[in-house]
């Protein structure tokens, strides 16, 4: 058997166990409430601001269950730079921001799910209680006592805060660890851990399919996965709604039918009542909802991915006369985040995105403000591990996407 067949073998071992069976439904027993001063992480952190300096930390001690990343790719979001401007809420202490990420296993406790070497990516959630109904179901990132990649305390009594993925490397228990399929690259994993996850999981849990026309408002990182979900899971029609000067072309590339601007009305117009599915990946204080509204059929779901400290503004009496569903989503339990990636690697359904050195990680953050990169902006550790890496050697070369 081939080391990659081996991997391959392995992973679908450790994917094997639903989050619905016995032993994961008891509550996580991480034995590792102290902060580990023999071992010195190095991260980019801010106490209130988008401007990140660099700083070096003690993680909590590795316990049984956990394992050590080798970050190698940390994806940007949106609601990273909310959480640094202190849009909801004061930030106190330093803050390590980044909850999507990818890298190997340094180091791996002794009944950790994967060892030394691994690929495997995390996402938002790193522990929930498991013992409440949301957790019962597979839906973690419902529940009350789940812990967040960053800005969070551990529910265990460890004294450290949880620090996230603008860092060299990170500590989390294995069970809220992703080992990657083969077909996934590296540089592309990061932003499949939100962006990605966030749309399969509405388009799946809203009825995305060979009779729907999805619309999708909104063509950033967001956007522009859900274009090819939507595809990959056989779409009638997609109809990609910009907000800005998306390139038609590029919308056509990653598999929209058509594409529409918002602010023109005779588009508007000609869409009247035709998406069964909307997803809307951005507003602002000038989106006019009835225009949203009037693009849904009868009957049909309109699904809130934006988070936005802009409150939502809806004409009540036009989607109840017409029984319009407004609902919302949020990232993806356990068992999504596997289901998600099977599909992705299935499908070939990958990110465009822009690379940028983690030490230039406050001109990333800037390019994330203007909003110029196609569509993601995932920070690199070191371009020459990539380059070393056998596992990665036949995986094609990501590239770079710029608006011009």
């Amino acid at each position: 058997m081939t080391r990659d067949e081996k991997e391959m073998a392995s992973s679908a071992a450790s994917q094997a166990v639903e989050p619905g069976d016995q032993q994961h439904r008891k509550k996580q027993q991480h034995d590792h409430s102290a902060v580990d001063d023999n071992a010195t992480f190095t991260g980019y952190a801010s106490s209130g601001g988008a401007t990140l300096h660099r700083i070096t930390f003690s993680p909590r001690t590795l316990g049984p269950k956990d394992v050590e990343i080798d970050i190698w790719y940390a994806g940007i979001c949106g609601s990273d730079l909310h959480i640094l401007e202190e849009d909801w809420g004061e930030l106190h202490g330093e803050v390590v921001p980044g909850h999507q990420i990818a890298g190997t296993v340094a180091a791996a406790g002794p009944e950790a799910l994967y060892k030394v070497g691994d690929r495997v990516g995390a996402s938002l959630v790193i522990d929930a209680c498991m013992e409440c109904e949301e957790c019962k179901a597979g839906q973690e990132q419902y529940c009350a006592m789940k812990t967040l990649m960053y800005k969070d305390t551990f529910k265990d009594g460890c004294p450290a805060p949880s620090y996230g993925g603008f860092a060299n490397r990170i500590r989390l228990c294995s069970e809220f660890v992703y080992k990657l399929p083969n077909e996934i690259h590296l540089s592309h994993a990061a932003p499949l851990f939100c962006a990605g996850l966030t749309t399969f999981t509405a388009l799946r849990k809203y009825g995305a399919g060979a009779d729907k026309t999805v619309g999708v408002k909104g063509i950033g990182a967001l956007g522009h996965f859900a274009i090819q979900y939507a595809k990959a899971m056989g779409s009638k029609e997609i109809v990609a709604i910009t907000d800005s000067d998306i390139n038609s072309e590029d919308v056509t590339k990653l598999g929209a039918t058509r594409c529409i601007d918002f602010s023109n009305k005779d588009h508007l117009h000609a869409e009247r009542h035709k998406m069964d599915l909307l997803l809307v990946n951005s507003f602002d204080e000038s989106t006019k909802w009835e225009d949203v509204l009037s693009l849904v059929s009868n009957h049909g779901t309109v699904v809130i991915l934006a988070l936005s400290k802009v409150p939502i503004r809806i004409p009540t009496m036009q989607f109840m006369h017409r029984d319009i569903k407004i609902v919302s989503s949020f990232q993806g339990g356990r068992k999504d985040i596997k289901e998600m990636l099977e599909f992705t690697a299935k499908h070939d359904v990958h990110p465009w995105i822009v690379k940028v050195p983690f030490d230039k990680i406050n001109d990333a953050i800037e390019l994330q403000k203007k909003k110029t990169a196609r569509f993601c902006i995932v920070l690199e550790a070191d371009e020459s591990k990539e380059k070393g890496s056998n596992v990665e050697a036949n995986k094609p070369v990501a590239e770079q996407y710029l608006k011009d």
